[in-house]
């Protein structure tokens, strides 16, 4: 994880495979990493897009 966003690699029965989240803004410290994660989780469940590239 970075001030801008995180990659995430699964494992499925085929391949690897991987993708970016980005956060909204850049974050500065623990807690505004925290809000950035709600708010992904948050559109995600709204069914937003937040995976930005594979």
């Amino acid at each position: 994880m970075d001030r801008l966003g995180f990659h995430l690699r699964v494992k499925t029965p085929d391949r690897m495979q991987g993708g970016r989240f980005a956060f909204t803004d850049p974050v500065r410290n623990a807690e505004e990493a925290r809000a950035a994660l709600a708010d992904l989780a948050t559109k995600a469940k709204a069914g937003g897009q937040v995976l930005h590239s594979l």
